[in-house]
């Protein structure tokens, strides 16, 4: 039961990382159209982490569900 919630917090903590990284970046767009390639590539790294700690909270929650489901039959 730890993991399938541990799995579920990664999952919610990774789209919450990847709305604030997508919401900054149209921020800085908005304010400063010549924008240093250095913002940018910074938004786009935690952009890749959120994704990243997304689908390995999807992976843990899917694989410890089907896990649990198979101990119960």
């Amino acid at each position: 039961m730890k993991k399938l919630c541990f799995g579920f917090v990664l999952m919610g903590s990774g789209i919450l990382l990847i709305s604030a990284s997508l919401i900054s970046g149209a921020i800085l767009a908005a304010r400063n159209s010549y924008g240093d390639i250095f913002d940018s590539q910074v938004i786009s790294t935690f952009t890749l982490l959120g994704f990243i700690m997304f689908v390995l909270g999807i992976a843990i929650a899917i694989t410890e569900a089907f896990r649990k489901n198979k101990q119960e039959s």
